[in-house]
């Protein structure tokens, strides 16, 4: 999803009052569980209705996001409010961004031709670790094209070890040596 600058502001404003608070952590945990619940309940569509009053809209929050912390909750109701609830996926992007950067630590996608076994994905954690100098959380995604092999993106630096990358590197080279 396209991060909108409005959703990076709000997101720096709730990380700001997040740290400021040290509940950092915890705040990331209340977004996803917002955006889980108002995905699973189909609700943020529905909120984004625009026959729905701002006071009904406060309703249907308050009402639907019991055990968050009160302020995810004010911040879901003037998001509503403002007509902009659709912000919240890239507004929790964004602030998971700002939250691993204060904890310095960075995410990686990784892309398997077949599911890794926990072993594996520690030890590629640990490679990953020791590439960059920062904790790595991993993501972990089965993708059978690749034949074999791993592929890790983390930030904008990719490491492909994957079978698929290595015939694409034959077979240009062979192209280059025909050529």
């Amino acid at each position: 999803m396209p991060k909108a600058p409005s959703a990076r502001r709000y997101a720096r404003a709730a990380f700001e009052l997040a740290r400021d608070s040290g509940q950092v952590e915890a705040w990331s945990a209340d977004l996803a569980r917002a955006q889980e619940m108002l995905q699973a309940q189909d609700l943020l569509e529905y909120l984004e209705y625009p026959k729905l009053t701002v006071a009904q809209k406060v309703d249907i929050i308050r009402s639907s996001m019991t055990g968050l912390h009160p302020l995810v909750v004010s911040l879901l109701c003037l998001l509503a409010s403002r007509k902009r609830i659709g912000l919240l996926p890239g507004l929790r992007e964004e602030y998971q961004a700002l939250a691993d950067a204060h904890e310095g630590r960075v995410r990686a996608a990784v892309t398997t031709a077949v599911p890794m076994e926990p072993e594996q994905v520690q030890r590629i954690k640990a490679q990953l670790e020791g590439m960059v100098g920062q904790e790595v959380i991993i993501a972990s995604r089965v993708d059978p094209e690749l034949l074999g092999g791993v592929m890790a993106r983390v930030g904008d630096r990719v490491m492909d070890g994957t079978l698929r990358g290595r015939l694409v590197a034959l077979k240009r080279h062979l192209a280059e040596v025909r050529g």
